[in-house]
């Protein structure tokens, strides 16, 4: 199978080059199985997502960008006849001919990303179809070139040679995978500016429970960040491998654009696309595993689950012929928190709908942001302070076809050689505590601090 695969991806090269094929052009061949993390370049951009639903892709290399300077730019070119995302013609060997090119995006938190400190690498929105992918699905895995541009045909092939060789040592070596801690014990990394930050945080929580009492306000999300510093040896390998032993429920990503790095481990899917059938869920009201019990009898923590519900319902409602929402949260556990969960199932109207569309259709809900909808937006962009960059945006894998999972860009940090800052959020209602808050902050944070293993401050 391997010497066929490889012949076909050369001889594929070969016809490009002779009979000026139209470009973009993706080429997707069966390649052995190893651990995409192996490939994880040291330099350039790169793009990992792990859906948790049975796909890994891992890309990189210059390939198929596309960029917007805002979500309104995003929705008016996604709506056209023939979108952006449908726009690459795709050859394939016979034993994969049903694969589809994998599109790695995100998006900002605001519809309008002025690429403020320390997000100068990542715009609006950002699509990336790299010169190299290597898929892992349920039952096999993928190798796949995208020319973008005509390139030397000699230096491609020795490039695919190069790579295929890799491929094959790397699956002898299947058993090896990058240095990880995947002990969910580890310890509690303390913040060394704690008690400057708690007092900003209370100044903030004052001023939303202030809008909240005076009815300008239902809920809103506040997000913070730490700045620490990661040891110059710790890899972007090593962290996510820590991160999927960890936390193998959640959606694992890490995109790397010019010097910076954003990866994360997030329990919260936005949206899930197949065909007509659809996917969302709230993920909203938060305790430690010893108090989860108590969870679901907190009106508090309900209340604000039930914002989030409703609202996503809401925004699925105009796009679904049917849509199946669960009565009663149940609990979702992670190793450091649990969460209530409440699935929401959907058929839509118009199966061409993208997944990118319905992202727009939902992103900020209450999860992230807060309620009513745009003045939580309006609030946070004029009083939060920090950019929250891509923080608490959508972010995933989509096909040619607009399916794919979306996650929210959650328990996240972006690094930027040793400097890393990380984010945590917590929803504001009425009756919120900020130590309490603050707080579920820390304990969010704790899941990429202990993955990063931060230098004592």
């Amino acid at each position: 199978m391997s010497d066929t695969a490889l012949a076909f991806l050369l001889r594929t090269i070969d016809e490009v080059a002779e009979q000026g094929q139209q470009i973009p052009l993706w080429i997707a061949l069966p390649a052995p199985h190893c651990d995409p993390l192996r490939l994880w370049p040291a330099n350039g951009d790169a793009y990992y997502w792990r859906d948790g639903d049975g796909l890994s892709a891992l890309g990189w290399g210059e390939g198929h960008c596309v960029e917007m300077l805002s979500h309104q730019e995003l929705r008016r070119v996604t709506q056209t006849a023939r979108p952006w995302y449908q726009q690459l013609k795709a050859i394939c060997h016979p034993q994969c001919s049903d694969a589809l090119p994998q599109w790695f995006w995100g998006m900002s938190f605001h519809a309008q990303h002025h690429r403020l400190h320390p997000w100068h690498a990542f715009p609006a929105f950002h699509a990336a179809m790299p010169q190299w992918t290597y898929v892992q699905r349920k039952t096999d895995s993928l190798l796949a070139l995208c020319i973008a541009a005509k390139q030397n045909k000699v230096a491609l092939k020795q490039q695919a040679q190069c790579l295929w060789e890799r491929l094959e040592t790397l699956a002898q070596q299947s058993k090896v995978t990058p240095r990880c801690d995947a002990e969910l014990s580890s310890p509690w990394v303390s913040l060394a500016d704690d008690d400057a930050s708690a007092r900003a945080w209370q100044k903030d929580v004052d001023a939303v429970i202030g809008q909240i009492n005076e009815g300008a306000l239902h809920k809103l999300v506040l997000a913070r960040c730490h700045q620490t510093r990661i040891d110059a040896t710790r890899s972007i390998p090593e962290i996510l491998s820590t991160l999927q032993a960890r936390f193998a429920q959640c959606a694992i990503f890490a995109f790397r654009l010019g010097t910076q790095c954003l990866l994360g481990a997030t329990p919260e899917v936005l949206m899930r696309k197949d065909g007509e059938d659809i996917y969302s869920e709230a993920l909203a009201g938060s305790a430690v595993p010893e108090e989860a019990h108590k969870l679901v009898a907190r009106d508090k923590e309900q209340g604000e689950h039930r914002f989030v519900v409703e609202a996503i319902a809401q925004a699925l409602q105009e796009r679904c012929s049917a849509l199946t929402v669960a009565t009663t949260p149940q609990l979702r556990h992670l190793p450091n928190i649990v969460h209530l969960h409440t699935p929401l199932h959907g058929v839509l109207r118009d199966p061409s709908t993208s997944l990118i569309e319905l992202c727009l259709d939902l992103h900020p809900t209450p999860a992230v942001g807060g309620l009513p909808r745009q003045r939580a937006i309006d609030w946070i962009e004029a009083q939060e302070s920090l950019s929250r960059g891509w923080y608490g945006a959508p972010l995933g894998c989509m096909d040619a076809q607009g399916d794919g999972t979306a996650a929210v860009v959650l328990r996240a940090a972006l690094l930027e050689h040793r400097d890393a800052w990380v984010y945590a959020g917590a929803g504001i209602v009425a009756q919120s505590d900020a130590a309490q808050e603050y707080n579920e902050t820390l304990i969010k944070m704790q899941a990429m601090l202990q993955a990063l293993k931060p230098l004592q401050q």
